[in-house]
């Protein structure tokens, strides 16, 4: 039982992690940013949420989207403030296209 105990511990532990990046703390994210990761850390949701870091047009771009493999979700982007960048097909497209990930800070799966 006790061996059990510990797994499941472990397990709890390893689900929901910030990404190591010694350049870069949840508490220099953008507020929205840091709000994102926050709230999946008091209770990840059922996909699970992995926050990205990229440039983009030699800016900083933040983007969200969800884990799972049933999951069906699209890739929200934030600017380098964490406003969202509204939804545009034209804007998605080419940010899909030309950005370039830096580091991957978070990701919280069930």
């Amino acid at each position: 039982m006790k061996n059990i105990s510990l797994i499941a511990l472990l397990f709890l532990s390893l689900s929901c992690s910030k990404k190591d990046n010694p350049d870069m703390e949840i508490k220099d994210l953008p507020k929205s940013i840091q709000a994102l990761i926050d709230e999946a850390q008091q209770e990840c949701p059922v996909c699970g949420i992995t926050v990205l870091r990229y440039t983009y047009n030699k800016k900083v771009l933040y983007a969200s989207t969800c884990n799972g493999p049933a999951c069906n979700c699209i890739m929200a982007y934030y600017d380098e403030d964490g406003e969202l960048i509204k939804y545009e097909e034209g804007i998605y497209k080419d940010i899909n296209e030309k950005k370039n990930l830096i580091k991957e800070i978070y990701r919280c799966s069930e």
